[in-house]
């Protein structure tokens, strides 16, 4: 059953001929993740807006590069371990509350926007 399906795929696969991978992915896509932790929101925010320190917690995260911003708002490059690297710039700048990032790169098969909110659980 294995080997069918496999070569049933490479059958498909082939039959693609010029298409892009990119067909195969929906256009749009969302998630939402909420998180209670026992830190102040001033912590919270200066944790997930401090870049620069992101492979401390974020294990795919090699490294990250400052890049040169447009809109005076923070950019930077995320260096994956693997080797992609993902240039992301912020659209939304809401201390301590919030902000909006979104890859910069239009060339790359997939895009988005991330959108993170700080709150007080108590308000």
């Amino acid at each position: 059953m294995k080997w069918l399906l496999f070569a049933s795929g490479a059958v498909v696969d082939r039959s693609c001929g010029g298409c892009k991978s990119e067909c195969l992915y929906p256009r749009s896509t969302g998630a939402t993740r909420i998180a209670r932790f026992h830190q102040s929101p001033a912590a919270i925010w200066q944790t997930i807006t401090d870049y620069q320190k992101f492979p401390e917690w974020r294990s795919e995260v090699a490294r990250v590069e400052q890049m040169p911003s447009s809109s005076g708002l923070p950019a930077h490059r995320e260096c994956d371990h693997r080797g992609p690297i993902l240039p992301m710039e912020t659209v939304e700048w809401d201390p301590p509350r919030g902000c909006v990032g979104r890859l910069a790169d239009p060339k790359l098969p997939f895009g988005g926007t991330w959108t993170m909110e700080v709150s007080d659980a108590d308000g």
